[in-house]
Order: C-alpha cells, then sequence, then structure tokens
C-alpha cells in the first residue's frame, strides 16, 4: 500500500507469503514508517567494540553489525533517548554488569585485568518495539592486558638482530611511585623471514636487577607462541608470577633468541629513536642504546649504532606504602630518651625505597633522601 502523500516510507523486500513486513529501527536513521508492521523476530547483529584492550585505555561501543534490512543507512544512534548501555566483565566465562558503566565508551581498569569485556545495548526499533543485543566477548581469543608502564615498540623499526642461538640486553628504569611496581609481562617486537614458522626451542626474556656482572636474576619470562607470521609482531613474554620493582630502579631486559629449528628465521628488531611511546608512567624511562655482555669480562658494551632494543614492559603501579621493616615503631621518639642537655647523638636516615648508585651528581641523591625524608616520619618531614 503506498503512503500518504508526500511521504516515502521506506523500501519494501520481497517477504515469504503470509509473512508481514518490519521496519528497523529508526534510530538507525530511518523513517518512522506508521504502517509498516512487525514480523516476529529481530534486527540481525551484533553491537561492537573498538579500542585497545588493556588497563588505562578506553573502548568505545559501536553499531558493529546491527543491520537495517530495508537497507537504510546507519547514523549515530547513541544519541537517541531511547538507547540505553551496560558494559559487562567476563570472568572465566562468567558475565557479571560493570557497575556504573553505561555510557557509550568505557575505561579499563585494574578490576578488568586478566578479563573479557562486552557491552549490551538496548534501543527502541523503527515500530517502537524494544530490542537487546549483546556484543561478542572483546578481545576475541584473548584477556584484558595490564597497563603499558613503558615502551618503544611504537616507534620506527631499524636494524634486525639475528637472533638465533644470541642474547641481547636492554636497560629500563623504573618511575617514581614510592610503592613500587608489579610487572606482569614484557613484550619484545621481533620479526620473522618465513611465514607460519614454527619453533623448537622459544625464545626467552630475563630479567635482571642491574649489579655486578649481569646483575641479580629476578625472574625468568617465557613465551607460549610457537608459529611466527612473516614480518615484524610484538610477542608477550610472562614470569610464573608477576615481579616486584622498586621505584626509580634500573633494570636490564635479556632477550635469548631462540634456537633449533625455526631459529634461523627469527630476529630482533631495534629502534634508532630515543623517545618511549605516548606518555610513560611517571619517571619511567628506556636507555637509548642496547648493550651486550661478555662473560669473559663480566662487563658490558653499549651499541656502537646506538639502537635499542623495541620492548614495552607491562603492569601496574602498587597503591600504600610499604615500609622496610626494621622492628622500629613508625611513632619513635626523634631524641633517645635519657639523653642531658647538650648532649649529642648520630641518626641513621634509612629510607623504606632505594635507587641505584649510577649518577656522578650528588644533587640526584640529595634530591631522593630530601623526598623520602618529607614523606616519612612526622619529626624528620621538619628537616626535609
Amino acid at each position: 500500500m503506498p503512503g500518504p502523500t508526500g511521504y516515502r516510507g521506506p523500501a519494501k523486500l520481497p517477504t515469504a507469503r503470509g509473512q508481514p513486513r518490519r521496519t528497523c529501527p529508526a534510530a538507525f536513521g530511518g523513517e518512522r514508517n506508521p504502517r509498516a508492521t512487525q514480523r516476529l523476530g529481530s534486527c540481525p547483529g551484533a553491537p561492537g567494540i573498538t579500542g585497545t584492550a588493556r588497563v588505562g585505555q578506553t573502548l568505545t561501543a559501536t553499531q558493529g553489525s546491527i543491520a537495517d534490512p530495508q537497507g537504510i543507512h546507519p547514523v549515530s544512534w547513541f544519541s537517541n533517548a531511547t538507547t540505553s548501555v551496560q558494559w559487562i566483565g567476563v570472568d572465566s566465562g562468567t558475565d557479571s554488569d560493570i557497575s556504573s558503566a553505561t555510557g557509550r565508551t568505557y575505561a579499563l581498569v585494574d578490576d578488568d585485568l586478566g578479563k573479557q569485556i562486552k557491552v549490551k545495548v538496548d534501543f527502541a526499533d523503527g515500530s517502537d518495539n524494544a530490542e537487546s543485543r549483546t556484543s561478542a566477548a572483546f578481545p576475541s581469543g584473548d584477556t584484558v592486558k595490564a597497563a603499558e608502564l613503558v615502551g618503544n615498540v611504537g616507534q620506527t623499526d631499524g636494524t634486525l638482530l639475528q637472533a638465533a642461538n644470541i642474547s641481547y640486553h636492554q636497560a629500563f628504569t623504573t618511575g617514581t611511585n614510592t610503592s613500587g611496581y608489579t610487572l606482569t609481562s614484557v613484550e619484545v617486537r621481533m620479526y620473522s623471514s618465513l611465514n607460519n614458522n614454527i619453533l623448537t626451542f622459544l625464545p626467552e626474556v630475563v630479567l635482571y636487577e642491574i649489579g655486578t656482572g649481569l646483575g641479580t636474576l629476578l625472574a625468568r619470562l617465557t613465551t607460549t607462541t610457537t608459529s611466527y607470521t612473516i614480518g615484524s609482531a610484538n610477542y608477550t613474554f610472562t614470569p610464573a608470577a608477576p615481579v616486584d620493582l622498586d621505584m626509580s630502579t634500573p633494570y636490564r631486559l635479556q632477550v635469548s633468541g631462540p634456537t633449533g629449528s625455526g631459529a634461523q628465521n627469527i630476529s630482533v628488531t631495534t629502534t634508532l629513536s630515543d623517545n618511549e611511546d605516548g606518555t610513560p608512567a611517571a619517571g619511567w624511562s628506556i636507555a637509548n642504546a642496547r648493550e651486550t655482555y661478555n662473560s669473559t669480562t663480566t662487563l658490558f658494551t653499549v651499541s656502537p649504532d646506538g639502537d635499542s632494543l623495541q620492548i614495552r614492559v607491562d603492569g601496574t603501579a602498587k597503591s600504600g606504602t610499604t615500609p622496610l621493616d626494621n622492628g622500629v615503631s613508625s611513632s619513635w621518639n626523634l631524641t633517645p630518651a635519657g639523653l642531658t642537655a647538650g648532649a649529642e647523638f648520630r641518626l641513621l636516615f634509612l629510607s623504606s625505597t632505594k635507587r641505584d648508585a649510577l649518577s656522578s651528581d650528588i644533587a640526584d641523591y640529595n634530591t631522593f633522601v630530601q623526598a623520602r625524608a618529607a614523606a616519612g616520619h612526622a619529626d624528620i618531614q621538619a628537616y626535609s
């Protein structure tokens, strides 16, 4: 039946005999047709999610594959007053609504780590019928990663370093969070010259706190990726358990290449850029050049090319304070008891955190001590 004079209703699609036609939905940009009828069923498709599945990043709900059978092009349907949104956390297959997460965008938080995310959208279609659609779990086949503390994998690729049976080293320094950090994973950018390259013995990353020789071994990080596609990509290495890192402390990653079949096709990528990606966590930095280690002299040599391994360190800043357990009450009296007027005593200042001793400028250490004093015992703060 034609519409009223001057009215252009949606195009009609052929339907099976006896099947009433359907409009879907004006909220997507279609015109409401008062003469249209509703077919049993619902609009096809589901909403989608875009963004990076990493703590601190923002996800956006999209129209996804929700479509209009009449072919009316979609518009920004979230501006429609009849549309409502609910973000959902998926933990080991169990869905739970995320409290107060009802906007078109959602910023991932620490509680989302290791989970997947869905979004449910409720809206009214072109005939004012209630519709409800839920997206697939995001990210597909993976979970939300920890926040990026520092990285340079987004910088321009430089030289490819043959990785088979060889180790390379890259230093980085943690930030200024006084309670330290928890490292959950490290990503290393590598290159495969062969598609579907299957490795028999996988590469490994070892984390050291910088010190004498190689330093203090803190953790071995492994990857489960056995098949490598041609080209450059970031590969994730995880420790057996999260690793605690101190504030303002230098660490070194040893990237050991694979061995055995397929190893000759793998390289570690570098960059000549001294920049970090985006905005690192406060105080974090990556050394401007990689290093090689001489086991005979137990010394490191800085790359003459000035290139750095491309890495990303993921984790979280620890909250609260973790004072050093020295057996002394936090409310101890600054002046020892039993002293007479004019007596002298020596006060040993022991901070609850530490820093490296690599600087040749005494002012760096004074700044550190003053900052720790300002955050310490109430009777000491006056002297900071």
